[in-house]
């Protein structure tokens, strides 16, 4: 009892300074970040995805939205690093902040310290959201658990569904050194062969399943078992007559950040096939982080010198993606996955804007205020719906940072311009990771007869405008509609923004010279109501 005692005070010792370690930390980074009234944004932006990770430990959110918040906040650290971390990575070292006058440098090793925090709490989140979703019927389970009878059944699953999806390849002269594709998982093994080391290197494809079913449903309980856990355990026998020694598992995340800006005396370059190379070339951008699930392996050291990689940018987890955790609901009955949920929110539509209204004459009437998610997207629809049919629309103009991957708003816009309508498409090719979604839509707008412009000189268009131009006999008549948000029905389900539809003549003719400027290439326009920055 005595010796008990003794373990359990050593224990609480070590948990309490294990806390005030972490406790000093924290003080050091924000005396590095913090200078005055100012903070660094980084450092800012790495509190703000720490308090999307707390959402995942809120007991007042059910059980699978915080499993979700959990997914957010990787997804949100991956772009970080990308984003973020590839623009500091790309600036001079000895460059200072503006704010608090840190290099680069500096920068980078706190960024790497705070992460390293960060990625310590997820683990403890994660077992934490495991523990719960055990309780409730959905185990994940991990190798070291599975019984004997389990494990056959793993090693069956692994060589029927699995295996037969891997390309397993032996690193040597007719097989060089390969280029980790960016966040793309990996499991590296470490061969002998007739006296020789060498490295085997096998890819997961996205193509094959995260989460496989493991052992009949048992008592209303479902076992799942990771992607990842099958390969741990079973991935050696890919190589069949060579000794393996060990193996790990990696992820590389590569920079994103791309130099953008354009010559504008170069009229007759052609923009989108700059921008298709440049987003090609990001395939082979420099390495901002490579994560491990083990940190001792010699192969850890192969992979950093590899990748030309600060070991500091270096993380130990045992899995790397976590968009899993968005899809549990799906291996759930549905009555257990409705109670574990936020019930389903549909956008009210008001009753001055039910059906069988016209909504350009009910716009000329009266000004419309809408809020998303709140109020449904539909009255934009329904309006875009109407310029392609309504004899009065002369012209549509629009403004395009991020669409959905199948967009309902540029099929409308096709259609408009097929109805012989002028539509005019302002798409920014440089909205950062949808780069190839607008090329798609921007080649899908011109061959619908749509004029297609890409901004203006080395500015983003981040205005979200719609202008209607109407002729009501002699004179014209305008119908404007500005937003906070992007023209994107996915996303109008899930972010709150403001939204105004309204036909007066200033703010109307604000908004068409608007757009002439962006034409014509001009920042010289004064306008009467709107605030151009």
């Amino acid at each position: 009892m005595r010796g008990a005692l003794s373990s359990e005070r050593t224990n609480r010792k070590e948990e309490r300074g294990s806390a005030k370690a972490l406790q000093e930390e924290k003080e050091e980074l924000r005396k590095l970040f913090v200078r005055d009234i100012f903070i660094n944004r980084e450092y800012s932006w790495l509190l703000f995805n720490r308090r999307v990770l707390e959402q995942s430990l809120d007991r007042t959110n059910p059980l699978l939205e915080r499993c979700r918040f959990l997914s957010i906040f990787s997804s949100n650290l991956d772009e970080f690093f990308r984003v973020r971390v590839g623009r500091l990575a790309n600036r001079s070292s000895d460059e200072r902040e503006d704010k608090t006058g840190l290099t680069a440098k500096e920068e980078l090793e706190g960024i790497a310290l705070a992460v390293k925090d960060l990625y310590r709490e997820r683990g403890v989140c994660f077992s934490a959201l495991c523990e719960e979703l055990s309780c409730r019927g959905l185990r994940l389970v991990f190798g070291r658990e599975l019984t004997a009878g389990q494990r056959k059944e793993g090693e069956e699953l692994f060589s029927k569904s699995v295996l037969p999806l891997l390309s397993p390849v032996v690193l040597d002269a007719k097989h060089p050194l390969m280029q980790f594709e960016n966040q793309t998982s990996y499991r590296l093994y470490d061969l002998v062969k007739n006296g020789r080391r060498r490295v085997g290197v096998m890819a997961l494809p996205a193509s094959l399943g995260r989460l496989y079913p493991l052992g009949e449903k048992k008592g209303g309980k479902r076992r799942l078992i990771l992607l990842e856990e099958l390969i741990r355990l079973f991935g050696q026998s890919a190589f069949p007559g060579y000794e393996v020694r060990g193996s790990m598992a990696l992820r590389v995340t590569r920079s994103a950040d791309f130099d953008i800006r354009i010559d504008d005396s170069d009229f007759e370059r052609d923009f989108p096939a700059l921008m298709k190379g440049r987003v090609k070339s990001r395939a082979r951008m420099a390495a901002v982080r490579l994560e491990v699930d083990n940190r001792r392996s010699r192969l850890k050291d192969f992979a950093l010198r590899l990748l030309e990689l600060d070991p500091q940018f270096c993380f130990e987890e045992r899995f790397f993606d976590y968009r899993f955790l968005s899809s549990l609901g799906e291996h759930l009955p549905e009555e257990k996955k409705s109670a574990l949920s936020y019930p389903p929110f549909r956008g009210a539509v008001r009753e001055k804007l039910s059906p069988g209204v016209s909504r350009i004459d009910s716009l000329l009437a009266h000004d419309l205020f809408l809020s998303y998610p709140y109020d449904s997207m539909d009255p934009f629809f329904e309006l875009l719906e109407e310029c392609a049919e309504d004899a009065r629309v002369s012209a549509v103009r629009i403004t395009v940072y991020r669409l959905a991957r199948a967009s309902r708003v540029a099929e409308l816009l096709c259609r408009a311009s097929e109805k012989g309508k002028q539509v005019t498409v302002v798409i920014e090719l440089c909205a950062r990771f949808d780069e190839e979604n607008n090329l798609y839509f921007a080649a899908r707008l011109r061959e619908a007869g749509c004029t297609v412009i890409y901004g203006m000189g080395n500015y983003k268009v981040h205005s979200k405008i719609l202008s209607v131009v109407l002729k009501q006999g002699e004179s014209l008549c305008y119908i404007t509609h500005l937003g906070t948000g992007n023209y994107n029905e996915i996303t109008a389900k899930q972010y709150t923004d403001l939204n105004l539809f309204t036909a007066d003549r200033a703010i109307g003719e604000d908004a068409a010279a608007f757009f002439r400027s962006l034409a014509v290439c001009s920042t010289d326009t004064v306008y009467r109501r709107l605030l151009v920055a």
